[in-house]
């Protein structure tokens, strides 16, 4: 199964929705997380929907502010919602007779207001047993090796989310690509860079899907990279192949050594 994260700054903008098209023809997601739409998903006409393979199941709710985050998935998956926040939306899906629990996060920028969703996230993890997978926009990173700019991230918000991580134990998944996800765009000493575009996955995912990998996708339209995250329980039937050196076939006593190898 594929999941693609993407915080997008804006679906309104004809290119933006351009982008994401392409997003999905080329990688086929089964579901997606779109963050700062900007914008209603009443807005987008539904036949967009149609040639992605896509419905939109749900947006998040936020009162009478504008949801900020939305969710899509093919025909065929039917996501169970378990909880529907201001910053985060998690939800369970059956994946090869499994249950899955995913909480797509679009974390607020105040390091004050981010602890209520680590508290809401915790709580549904220990409500809910089961494999759980974080993917999303953090707002947040561990400490300094996750920057890249003239100033040091704030030490509290870093500790309160390595806390976060260590209290759900929540693995961060290693992300195969860009090494920041999201970038100010702006030069000399102004300009910034974080890994604030992450998944972290509990035990039980990883034990029941032993096949799991995120990475970056290229960046376009927005200052962040959609994260493309995947998993399975096959094993990969590609086998390695075997390989030596051409000098060991000049070798006199190569033969033997094969032979008494494979004898014992």
């Amino acid at each position: 199964m594929k999941v693609i994260y993407w915080n997008s700054r804006g679906m309104g903008n004809s290119k933006t929705r351009l982008v994401f098209k392409k997003l999905c023809s080329i990688n086929k997601p089964d579901v997606v997380f779109i963050s700062e739409p900007m914008i209603a998903l009443n807005k987008i006409n539904p036949l967009y929907w149609s040639p992605l393979n896509l419905k939109p199941f749900i947006e998040n709710d936020r009162g009478s502010l504008l949801p900020n985050l939305w969710g899509a998935c093919r025909d065929d998956i039917s996501p169970q919602i378990i909880s529907n926040s201001s910053q985060q939306i998690s939800i369970s899906l059956l994946q090869n007779g499994q249950h899955a629990f995913i909480c797509a996060v679009y974390a607020h920028t105040n390091y004050l207001m981010r602890r209520t969703l680590w508290t809401d996230i915790l709580d549904h993890i220990s409500a809910n047993q089961g494999p759980w997978c974080c993917i999303g926009d953090f707002n947040s990173v561990l400490g300094a090796n996750e920057c890249n700019g003239a100033y040091l991230p704030n030490r509290t918000a870093c500790e309160d989310f390595k806390n976060f991580s260590n209290v759900g134990r929540l693995h961060h998944i290693l992300t195969r690509g860009a090494e920041f996800t999201w970038s100010n765009r702006r030069r000399g000493l102004a300009h910034t860079q974080k890994r604030l575009n992450i998944t972290m996955c509990n035990d039980t995912w990883m034990h029941n899907w032993q096949q799991t990998y995120c990475c970056t996708l290229t960046r376009s339209s927005s200052d962040h990279h959609p994260l493309l995250l995947g998993f399975s329980d096959e094993i990969p039937r590609n086998q390695a192949q075997f390989r030596f050196h051409r000098m060991w076939l000049k070798h006199e006593g190569l033969r033997g050594v094969i032979e008494n190898h494979w004898a014992n």
